[in-house]
Formats: C-alpha cells, sequence, structure tokens
C-alpha cells in the first residue's frame, strides 16, 4: 500500500524549479488514476501538480485555517 493524501494534509513538496523542499497543504488529490496532487506552498501560495514522490507526509502536523493564515498545531499552541 503506497502513500495516500487527503485534502488538507499537510505536507513538505519539492518545488522543482529549485530542487528545495517547502511546507504546503494538499488541494486536491489524484483522479482517473493518476498519481498527482495539487500542492498549495505556505510561503507564498502558489499551487502546483506534483507526483506522489514528490510530496512527504508529515505526520506531527494538523493545520487550521484562519482567515487564509495557516498554521501548524505547533504554532497555534504558541499564540
Amino acid at each position: 500500500m503506497g502513500l495516500q493524501f487527503n485534502i488538507g494534509d499537510a505536507v513538505e513538496a519539492l518545488w522543482p524549479p529549485n530542487g528545495k523542499w517547502y511546507m504546503g497543504v494538499v488541494i486536491s488529490t489524484a483522479t482517473k488514476g493518476r498519481k498527482e496532487l495539487c500542492i498549495r506552498f505556505n510561503d507564498d501560495g502558489l499551487e502546483r501538480k506534483l507526483k506522489f514522490h514528490q510530496v512527504g507526509q508529515l505526520e506531527c502536523c494538523h493545520l487550521i485555517e484562519l482567515h487564509d493564515v495557516v498554521l501548524t498545531s505547533k504554532s497555534f499552541q504558541q499564540l
């Protein structure tokens, strides 16, 4: 069984233009058997379709969205 992603999952995702990994949120999941996800990157709000191997699950984080600001549960506890 491979990785499974759901809309709203906190992930670490590859930004192909520079080869670096950034925090993001799954905004759509695979359709019609394609192993692609649409990720919205937290830093700049850009969206990109990525293959499963370009996305990693974050088990420690649950996201809370407040007025277009995305916080991890860790940062939320510090508020």
